[in-house]
This record gives C-alpha cells, sequence and structure tokens, in this order.
C-alpha cells in the first residue's frame, strides 16, 4: 500500500497500492477500500518458528528426501 485517500469525512475511502503486472512489472493503481481484503504476510523467522512447533508428517519428509536425491 502506497498511500491511503480520505473521503470529504476523512474516512478512508481509498488506497493507491503496488501490484505485479502479469510481465513482472510493478505498477500502482488506485482502488477503493471495499475491493480491498488483507493478506497474512508470513516473514521467513514466522515460517521457521511454525515449522518448529509442528511436527512434519513422514510423508512430507520422504518427499523432500526423495526431491534432494533427484537434484542431486
Amino acid at each position: 500500500m502506497e498511500q491511503l485517500i480520505p473521503g470529504a469525512d476523512n474516512c478512508v475511502r481509498a488506497a493507491v497500492i503496488k501490484v505485479i503486472t502479469k510481465s513482472g512489472r510493478p505498477m500502482t493503481v488506485k482502488r477503493p477500500v471495499q475491493k480491498l481484503f488483507p493478506l497474512e504476510i508470513v516473514t521467513h523467522d514466522e515460517q521457521l518458528q511454525d515449522e518448529a512447533r509442528r511436527p512434519r508428517r513422514a510423508a512430507a519428509i520422504n518427499a523432500d528426501y526423495i526431491l534432494r536425491l533427484i537434484d542431486q
């Protein structure tokens, strides 16, 4: 989100957001708040903490092992 645009009553009514086009170029667009929705952004540190808390299934561990063997 680049900028919030308030209305006449000082409530936020629109926002200028940065998006990535299909060709991979960044572009800014102005969108009303009603057409926006929050996304959960997970950092690498949070992802590592989640992986530390929950045990992985044996099938997932085996698949990672097989992929590493194939990549060699």
